[in-house]
């Protein structure tokens, strides 16, 4: 469990940096080029990471389930992948172009799609690279290379933005950060040995794409599923309206890229103790849920009370005060998210890929039915309630085939006292005065939701021991989800997964 409290702190701790980065770009940009121009690189980005997965091929999580399988081998799967990934970028692109031509928005809106589509080729290199590093369970660089590229980001709208070329900078805002990360991850794969001399086996990469269809089908409909919504709203609503939802659902993207990264820190780890030691396997699982939620819990409970100054505080202007109520309601997909993202890996680990596609499936074409009826009919407020709808219902399917595939988790009892303990604090939360402030309520918050766990008894003295060993970075006793014996990889400090 060491190496996964290290892959866990590298991609949700240090993230936040990062996390907080990318939120200023969206708040600078909101503040500066209004609902609107915040609209347009909402599209944009749905654009761009519909395609990014596109030109993915379906490959990193199939990579990453046999190359933490096969770590010696790290140079022949990055090669493999980065060769299909800058093949299937260029194609994408086309189609990415083909796209947004058919779809008719705005003269303007339409070529910056086109333009900021050239990112996708630095990005199939970066994205062979992050492959890898979760497969070798090196994912302490993906945060720092994305830190980076992220203040370059930023750095560059400020430039371009302040420098008077509006909108007309937003692909280059996408572009530009995109090189930089693809070479830094270049550069630290070279430094790992992985960049021996060039081998490009065509065969290998062609086997690992015709192994990949239920991968790549799983991928498209989860990233479908993220951006529809941004895609109804700008068809059915306004460029101004899709700004606005974007505004509130900055605060929800924080802690669902904390739940991505805790489950992806989760995920190469199950999949070799899927096959060294099921009953570990089955054991990390429930212990990664119930901390997750733990977690997950209070927050969206107490963003639900705080909506609307939160908002008010982020963003300073009034046009984005309808966020506030839209927020109320987005915040609460936090919680099937998280359990979406961690009962998936299970599925993926423990080889049901086929039924983790089934969900993604049904649950997109879910998400389809509730936002084409919900928008029209109640506008931003239907959009985000179709969101919510769309990710509880993917969230109960992952539940069914875990439990019926893989093991039960009882789920209901990991959720009774942090759900009891996060209303209790929501209610301290709703009666604190205006005047205290938003950092003193919050803070307050944080003291009652500790304070009722504990006086429920919510830790056990199995999960003391287990957070007190993830403090020390040590693993922890293996009768709990300790390491299992015989090929099991060390750590260069001499501890185990």
């Amino acid at each position: 469990m060491r190496r996964v409290a290290k892959n866990t702190l590298a991609l949700s701790l240090t993230s936040t940096a990062r996390i907080l980065l990318g939120i200023a770009l969206q708040v600078y940009i909101a503040r500066l080029l209004g609902a609107a121009g915040l609209g347009k690189y909402a599209i944009i980005l749905a654009f761009i990471n519909i395609f990014q997965i596109v030109s993915e091929l379906g490959l990193p999580a199939l990579v990453i389930r046999e190359a933490a399988r096969r770590r010696q081998d790290a140079s022949k799967y990055l090669y493999a992948t980065a060769l299909a990934h800058v093949l299937g970028a260029g194609a994408s692109w086309l189609l990415l172009t083909l796209a947004a031509l058919a779809l008719r928005y705005p003269a303007d809106t339409t070529r910056l799609i086109i333009l900021s589509g050239a990112s996708l080729l630095p990005y199939a290199l970066a994205s062979a690279c992050e492959t890898l590093f979760q497969a070798q369970e090196r994912m302490e660089f993906i945060p720092l290379v994305e830190l980076v590229g992220n203040a370059c980001q930023l750095g560059l709208a400020v430039w371009l933005i302040s420098g008077g070329y509006g909108v007309n900078a937003l692909p280059a805002i996408v572009i530009g950060p995109q090189v930089l990360v693809a070479i830094l991850s270049l550069s630290i794969a070279g430094a790992l040995g992985w960049l021996t001399p060039l081998r490009l086996d065509v065969a290998f990469s062609w086997r690992l794409v015709r192994a990949s269809p239920d991968f790549y089908l799983l991928a498209l409909s989860i990233v479908l599923f993220s951006r529809l919504d941004v895609l109804v709203i700008s068809k059915l609503l306004s460029e101004q309206a899709t700004g606005i939802y974007n505004a509130a659902y900055q605060v929800v993207r924080v802690v669902n890229l904390g739940a991505a990264s805790y489950s992806d820190a989760i995920y190469p780890v199950l999949s070799r103790l899927f096959r060294e030691a099921p009953e570990r396997f089955v054991a990390i699982g429930r212990k990664a849920l119930q901390y997750g939620l733990m977690i997950v819990l209070p927050v969206a409970a107490g963003t639900a009370v705080l909506a609307s100054p939160l908002i008010a505080t982020i963003f300073r202007r009034e046009q984005y005060a309808e966020a506030g109520l839209i927020l109320q309601i987005l915040i609460w997909l936090c919680i099937p998210f998280l359990v979406s993202a961690l009962l998936s890996r299970l599925l993926l680990a423990g080889e049901q890929q086929r039924a983790s596609l089934q969900v993604s499936l049904i649950k997109l074409a879910a998400a389809a039915v509730y936002l084409l009826i919900l928008t029209p009919l109640w506008g931003l407020p239907g959009a985000a309630l179709a969101s919510v709808a769309g990710t509880f219902t993917g969230a109960v399917l992952n539940w069914r085939f875990v439990t019926r595939r893989l093991a039960g988790l009882r789920l209901g009892d990991l959720t009774t006292k942090p759900a009891l303990a996060a209303g209790g604090m929501a209610a301290i939360v709703f009666l604190m005065p205006d005047r205290v402030g938003l950092a003193f309520t919050v803070g307050i918050g944080v003291v009652a939701y500790l304070m009722l766990l504990l006086l429920m008894r919510a830790f056990t003295g199995e999960d003391w021991l287990v957070l007190q060993q993830l403090a020390m970075m040590r693993s922890p006793a293996a009768t709990v989800i300790g390491s299992p014996g015989g090929s099991q990889q060390s750590t260069p400090g001499g501890g185990s997964s």
